[in-house]
Parts: structure tokens; C-alpha cells; sequence
């Protein structure tokens, strides 16, 4: 029962984490994260200004290397997740009281996701990073077309990337809680429960006082 325990409040900690996170960008009432997507678009603005964008570029090209090494760890973690799951050391009592329904197999399976919810993430991250250095290179303030000029194009493309690596380390923070419930089930109600708080009261879905 503790495992199904503990299922229910991970699952509601990143209902509740992502919900507030939501919220807060909806709101025009200001927080953490809008503060730094400002600083970051005048950031690709003051770049785009530079006489040369190398420096910028190579930027850039460290943050995809830095994804691309995530990823590759991601994925090494993810292969050997699979081959345990048909290993012995796996709890076979039914989940939810659900014949068929393994509670290995269901920390397998939520272990899975999260990590491929962060290769995606890492992914998008260096496909957007991508754009954008490609986008600064070419000069993007002599194009514009309708009411989309190139200088939002390159500020979209960044935030973007930005976006995505703040989810895939996001999802890390939850990987770490998630490969504890192999160990421990109360373990991993406790981890989870700090780095939501953690993530919420002190991190992205703090408000800024004015």
C-alpha cells in the first residue's frame, strides 16, 4: 500500500508543480522566471548589436554540448533500466490490487517516462539553441515579414531552447526522487516532497514582492 502511497503524491506534486507554474506565466503579476526571459531577450538584443557574433555563437555551442551530454547520460540510464526489467529484484505484488499490473513494473514504466520526458525536453533545447545561433549569423535585423521581424524571430528561438532546458532539468530534479522508490518507498515520498516545496516556494513559482 505505501507504494501506491507513494505514486499518488508524486503524481500530485508535479500536477500541483506544473499547474502553478502555468498559472504564474499566465499572470501579469511578475515572479522569478518572467524577470529572467526579459533579461535573456535583451540579452540576444544586445548580442545581435555586437560586431561580431562568434563569440555568441560559441555561446551557444557550449549549451548544446552541455544537452547533448545530458542526453547521452539519459539514455546510457535508460538502457539499463530496461535490461532490469526482467531481473528477479523486482517487486511482482500486483499495484492497486490489480492482477497483471506489477509494481516493478510501474517504477520501470515512471522511471521511463521521466527520463524520456527529459531527452525530449534536451532535445527540443538543442534544436531551438540551433535556430537561434543560426538565425543571430544571419543578420536577422534586415528581415521581417508582416508583424514578425527577425529580432523576435532569434528571441523566440532563445527563450525557447531556454524553455526546454528548464524543463529537462526540471524533470532531473524529479528523476533523482523517482530512481530513490528502487530503495526505499518512504524515500521517495520524502525526496519528492522537498524538491516540489523546494521547486515552488523557492524557485520558479515564487513571486517577486514588490
Amino acid at each position: 500500500m505505501l507504494d501506491e502511497i507513494a505514486f499518488c503524491i508524486f503524481c500530485f506534486s508535479v500536477i500541483l508543480y506544473t499547474s502553478l507554474l502555468f498559472i504564474r506565466f499566465r499572470s501579469d503579476k511578475p515572479f522569478k522566471l518572467t524577470l529572467y526571459n526579459e533579461i535573456y531577450e535583451d540579452w540576444v538584443k544586445n548580442r545581435l548589436e555586437m560586431s561580431s557574433e562568434i563569440s555568441t555563437v560559441q555561446i551557444l555551442r557550449n549549451v548544446q554540448v552541455a544537452n547533448s551530454t545530458l542526453i547521452s547520460a539519459l539514455f546510457i540510464l535508460l538502457g539499463i533500466l530496461i535490461g532490469f526489467y526482467n531481473s528477479a529484484f523486482l517487486d511482482t505484488s500486483p499495484f492497486f490490487w490489480i492482477e497483471g499490473l506489477e509494481r516493478g513494473f510501474i517504477k520501470i514504466s515512471v522511471n521511463i517516462f521521466v527520463i524520456m520526458f527529459c531527452i525530449i525536453n534536451f532535445i527540443l533545447s538543442i534544436r531551438s539553441i540551433t535556430r537561434c545561433s543560426l538565425l543571430i549569423s544571419g543578420k536577422p535585423q534586415n528581415y521581417a515579414i508582416g508583424n514578425m521581424n527577425g529580432v523576435d524571430a532569434a528571441k523566440k528561438a532563445f527563450l525557447s531552447g531556454k524553455n526546454h532546458w528548464m524543463y529537462g532539468i526540471r524533470g532531473l530534479f524529479f528523476l533523482i526522487a523517482t530512481l530513490t522508490w528502487f530503495l526505499d518507498s518512504i524515500l521517495f515520498i520524502v525526496l519528492t516532497c522537498l524538491i516540489s516545496g523546494y521547486l515552488i516556494l523557492f524557485r520558479d513559482a515564487r513571486r517577486i514582492e514588490e
